[in-house]
């Protein structure tokens, strides 16, 4: 199997059945709003695709999360012309309760709401997480991610993994992850593969955390792939 341009190939040169790329080919600065939680990485731009939806992420926004008037085990999130929409996933961030991977459960133009343990009224950031959602993909796929990047000052450590969200609502964290030091004075690499038998309803997340304190990471190129195997 090769990669040449947005295309993903098999070594004989056949296109892949299904397949998916989306890519970051100009610098950003991805702002990390708490050590070890898990956030996206930015806005992406779309490659080829065949089988999935392509999900361009979003944010960080800050925000003022809430509990649900009902009090049924969820939050409402404000935040001012969002543009999300319910199945959306978003991360939450720098908050005191609510740091984590969430499916849009109900959307309105300023507010949205997630599947969370409804504990106080709290405030962070949210991002719209990038990856891939299953559309007639099934099957077995190899799923992989290149990451080049600096962190914003000093060596600071990061993970990169891919999650699995399903229609149930969940995301879970899957094995391997990618680990890296990156130092401010040179662009480093990063990167890390997983098989995955789609199935459907998934998508497909990758995301990041720093987990050496809040040290924003400058990325000057990231690539995240997908081809039935």
């Amino acid at each position: 199997m090769s990669y040449n341009g947005n295309t993903t190939t098999f070594s004989g040169g056949t296109t892949a059945g299904t397949y998916a790329e989306m890519y970051i080919s100009s610098s950003q600065t991805i702002t990390i709003n708490a050590a070890s939680a898990w956030t996206g990485m930015g806005e992406w731009t779309a490659g080829d695709v065949s089988g999935f939806t392509i999900i361009l992420g979003d944010g960080p926004r800050t925000s003022t999360f809430s509990s649900t008037s009902s009090g049924s085990g969820g939050i409402t999130v404000s935040s001012l012309t969002h543009n999300l929409a319910v199945d959306d996933w978003v991360t939450l961030e720098g908050s005191d309760d609510y740091d984590g991977v969430y499916k849009i459960t109900a959307a309105t133009s300023d507010d949205f709401n997630v599947e969370a343990d409804d504990i106080i009224s709290n405030s962070g950031n949210w991002t719209r997480c990038g990856g891939f959602a299953q559309s007639t993909a099934t099957g077995r796929h190899l799923f992989v991610w290149n990451i080049s990047a600096a962190a914003a000052m000093g060596n600071k450590d990061y993970e990169f993994a891919v999650f699995i969200g399903n229609i149930d609502n969940t995301a879970v964290l899957t094995e391997p992850r990618s680990a890296r030091n990156y130092g401010n004075t040179s662009i480093g690499n990063a990167g890390g593969s997983l098989i995955h038998d789609v199935e459907s309803g998934d998508t497909i997340l990758l995301l990041m955390r720093g987990t050496t304190d809040s040290t924003n990471l400058d990325i000057s190129y990231a690539d995240f792939t997908a081809v039935a195997i």
